[in-house]
């Protein structure tokens, strides 16, 4: 990475910017509306149980929607999530060029410096938003459940005590199922953390896009979301790039498969932001 980004300050300008840029407050406030829309219907779909045998807060996280009956979290995460975060800062270069503020923001570094700052901040913000949010969703949990239950077994679907082997050894077959039986904070926990960053991979991916792509703003914002649901379609059973967001029981690629996605579009994309500097495209026209 570019040393001038630090001796020239740019990147603590980008921060500053994507800090205080307008688009963050509404973005976090949009994806706040959703996961608490998520806990309510996880409320409202809650039938109830003995006190005894109340699930936990780590099993009433939205985020296990397939446990949590929170059905809206998938479609959440699935299709707004990449957009909204992407939002924040992924477009900075668009408007900058659009309003023609980069001539004036470029020269005070280097073309280099202006393109690796933009691309930090964008996977950066894009990150802890997402971080962010998921974080408080699982707040959200402890509002109406218990911190932990001696009966919590609802490794399945909520109501459905898993109690034979052949279901013991179906779960233990998804990723991270030793958190799973283990530590289930812990697992979504690793699930919050993997979300974000899958959306800062994609806020990069956006980032790149608007590099070399011309065009309406929302079009860039959503092309890289097009792209994974279309991967993830044609991609087999528990293979699809989609089910390993939340936890599910239909996964059973490894965790290395996982990891590879999301490092894979980062890596493609922080390529193509560097290939534009190294070819010394006009990245301002």
């Amino acid at each position: 990475m570019d040393a001038m980004i630090c001796r020239s300050g740019m990147l603590k300008l980008q921060i500053r910017r994507a800090l205080q840029s307008k688009t963050l407050p509404y973005a976090i406030l949009a994806l706040m509306a959703l996961v608490t829309v998520c806990f309510v219907q996880s409320c409202l779909m809650f039938w109830g149980h003995d006190r005894g045998e109340i699930p936990s807060a780590a099993t009433q996280w939205v985020g296990n929607g397939l446990r949590s009956n929170a059905q809206l979290i998938s479609f959440l995460v699935s299709y707004l999530l990449f957009p909204l975060t992407s939002a924040i800062f992924s477009m900075c270069l668009f408007d900058d060029k659009r309003a023609r503020a980069a001539y004036m923001l470029a020269p005070r570094s280097s073309m280099r410096s202006y393109l690796c700052s933009g691309a930090l901040c964008s996977f950066g913000m894009a990150f802890v938003a997402t971080l962010f949010v998921l974080l408080i969703s699982q707040a959200l949990a402890f509002l109406a459940f218990p911190a932990g239950t001696s009966a919590d077994a609802y490794y399945g679907a909520l109501g459905q005590l898993v109690t034979s082997q052949d279901e013991f050894a179906l779960l233990a077959t998804q990723p991270l199922s030793s958190l799973l039986f283990g530590n289930r904070y812990l697992l979504n926990l690793a699930y919050c953390l993997y979300d974000a960053f899958y959306a800062g991979a994609m806020a990069l991916a956006a980032y790149a896009a608007s590099i070399y792509f011309k065009g309406n703003r929302m079009l860039l914002l959503g092309l890289p979301t097009v792209i994974f649901l279309a991967a993830s379609a044609v991609m087999p059973q528990g293979y699809n790039f989609a089910d390993h967001l939340l936890p599910g029981m239909n996964q059973v690629a490894p965790v290395a498969f996982m990891m590879a996605a999301p490092a894979l579009i980062s890596l493609v994309s922080a390529l193509a932001v560097a290939l534009s500097s190294l070819l010394k495209r006009d990245v301002l026209l």
